[in-house]
């Protein structure tokens, strides 16, 4: 938010770069949220913040993320960016 000001001076393309840029890391911190943890009160409280644990169901702990629902969320996300990189890559 307080990039808002700066990015209204500049060109659009640089404007939609950058739009999308911080578009990426506020939906990469939501995602670590989820599961992850974010310590959103920094440096106030080190509080880790997650919204869904993710129980030990599996030997390895990354085998427990992989086969939780919320990784299909992620994988969902990445899919849809994937698409619209192809279909803006086909119309050039």
């Amino acid at each position: 938010l307080g990039l808002a000001p700066v990015l209204w001076w500049l060109e659009r393309q640089i404007q939609k770069l950058w739009a999308l840029f911080l578009a990426g890391i506020a939906l990469h911190c939501l995602l670590d949220t989820l599961t992850g943890g974010i310590m959103w009160a920094w440096p106030i409280s080190g509080d880790l913040i997650n919204l869904i644990t993710v129980p030990a169901t599996q030997s390895h702990w990354l085998l427990s993320f992989l086969v939780h629902w919320t990784f299909l969320a992620e994988l969902a996300i990445s899919a849809v960016a994937g698409a619209l990189l192809w279909r803006a890559r086909l119309r050039g």
